[in-house]
Parts: C-alpha cells; structure tokens; sequence
C-alpha cells in the first residue's frame, strides 16, 4: 500500500445527496473543506480554548470512511441494526485503503498517538467529545447551508428537507461546548437566532451568490 493512497481520491468523485435531485452536485471532498472551515468558525464563535489543529484536521477526515463506503444517506446509516458490525468492516476496510489517515484522524481526535498501547496513554477523552461536538455542528451547518442554497436556485424538493437539517443542526448547536450549559442559555439564543438562523436567510437568498452585486 503506498502511502499517498490512490483511493484518497475517490472522495472528490462520490457524490453526497444522491438520492435526491439537486440543481448542483455536491461531493465528499468539497464537504470535508466547509465542515473543517466552519468548524474552526464556530470555535471562535464560542471561544473555545481547545487545540484549533486537532479540531481542523478531525473535521477535514470526519468523513474518511466514505472513501470506502461511499455517501450513506442519515435515514440508513441511523437505521443500522448491528453498529458494531457495520463499524468494525468499515475500519477494517479503511485500514487497508488509507492506514496512515485512519491513524492522523485518530491522534487529532484523541490526542495520543495511537499505534501506542492505549491503557499507558494519556487519552483527552473531554477535548476528543468537544472536537466531535464542534465537528457535528459543523456537518449539520454545512447540510443546512448546501440545502438553502439549492432552494435559493429554485429546488422546491430541498424545501423540506431544508427544514428537517435546521433541526438537526439546532439540536447539535444546543450541545456545543460553552453554550450547552444552562447559564449559557441567553448566548445560545443569541448565536442561533442572529448568526445561524441569519446565515441561512443569506444563503436562501440568491444575490447572495453574485460577487458583483
């Protein structure tokens, strides 16, 4: 296996929204570059005092796996009987298609460098949750963004499922690092309401899009 894998590439042709008919195709690769730079937006947003290096390399990979399994749709992959299963062949096949990134992707979220013997590493389970966390709400931001734009080029289908990502994203945002706790109450309602909320209007708006407006 060399170690700049050829299948790393599969990512920039595998197609996320399949089964739905959309204006304008949206790939794996181009998702993994909004989710990691929206990721490190909102650890601004929220002042977050982690390592922004693990969070942007976690939220660039956060979707390694596809380059093996291809997109899978929320309703199947939510679906899945045998989790366990499904997830132990995946990384299976990951570790023979694209070893070294399965194990950047893993140092980035725990901090550690993994081929070690775990029980003497000093695994940051907090920072590893609040990187995932952060890397959700990214994805979902990322989904909510891609569904208003396609609406703001006249896609009615994308009009509920515009709707069902927005909450989605709501409740990964309410489960944010520095917002989900109770006296933190007053700042999420502001970041939902006056940044995302106000965000999704731009993008549903098509001007938005017009560089020369």
């Amino acid at each position: 296996m060399t170690h700049f894998s050829p299948r790393l590439r599969a990512l920039a042709q595998i197609r996320r929204w399949a089964v739905i008919p959309t204006q304008r195709p949206d790939f794996v690769s181009s998702h993994s570059f909004f989710v990691a730079v929206y990721a490190l937006q909102i650890a601004k947003l929220i002042k977050w005092p982690g390592d922004r290096g693990r969070l942007l390399t976690y939220a660039l990979l956060h979707d390694l796996e596809e380059a093996v399994t291809g997109d899978v749709c929320y309703g199947i992959k939510e679906n899945i009987t045998d989790k366990e299963k499904a997830k132990k062949y995946v990384l299976e096949r990951m570790a023979e298609a694209v070893p070294d990134l399965v194990t950047l992707q893993g140092e980035a979220l725990f901090a550690i460098e993994i081929t070690k013997d775990p029980t003497g590493a000093a695994i940051d389970m907090k920072n590893a949750d609040e990187i995932m966390a952060i890397t959700r709400a990214a994805d979902r931001l990322d989904a909510v963004f891609y569904c208003a734009m396609e609406c703001s080029m006249g896609n009615a289908i994308m009009t509920t499922r515009l709707r069902k990502s927005i909450e989605l994203l709501k409740k990964a945002w309410q489960r944010l690092p520095g917002l989900k706790e109770p006296e933190n109450l007053a700042e999420l309602e502001r970041t939902w309401h006056r940044i995302v909320i106000d965000s999704v209007h731009a993008h549903e708006d098509a001007t938005s899009y017009d560089v020369d407006k």
